[in-house]
């Protein structure tokens, strides 16, 4: 099928038959990854712009190729907001900052996800409050954290990470 029968069978175009490039579109197309915003909220002062029709566009996140997600298990990132059941999405790297949430591999082991702390040359991976801190000289990072994903009532909330 060609490319042009393609957006028609979408009814996104409408071609004339028999005319060379009678082209229409039909409809915009709408963003299966964008979320109205209807203003700003800065602490405790009320909403300063109800902006009709603008969009957040979190694209981004998820077409990205060096982008990928995993589900968490457990509730171990608890003291960090992440919880059983909620997505990750990571960006692939080998760097990242104090705070950062990580997949590292530890000593070539299994992939752990672990908040980031670096003092000087020494590397700490921690989950939680509760647990005693991973240190290694051999920690390899395999991406951080860009997104939160959390399972609400049947439907995704997704939260950025501080950058």
């Amino acid at each position: 099928m060609c490319h042009l029968k393609a957006l028609e069978k979408k009814e996104l175009i409408i071609r004339e038959p028999n005319m060379a490039r009678a082209i229409q579109l039909t409809k915009q197309p709408i963003s299966r990854s964008a979320s109205a915003s209807i203003g700003r909220l800065a602490g405790t002062d009320p909403m300063e712009v109800l902006d009709a029709g603008a969009q957040l566009d979190f694209a981004p996140l998820f077409e990205a190729s060096d982008n990928f997600a995993v589900t968490v298990t457990g509730d171990l990132l608890s003291d960090f907001h992440v919880i059983d059941g909620d997505t990750l999405v990571l960006s692939r790297g080998k760097s990242a900052r104090n705070g950062d949430i990580v997949l590292a591999l530890v000593d070539d082991s299994s992939p752990v996800l672990q908040v980031y702390q670096k003092t000087g040359n020494q590397i700490q991976l921690e989950a939680s409050k509760k647990t005693k801190a991973i240190t290694g000289k051999d920690i390899q990072i395999v991406g951080k954290a860009v997104a939160v994903c959390e399972p609400h009532e049947e439907k995704w909330i997704s939260s950025l990470s501080s950058e």
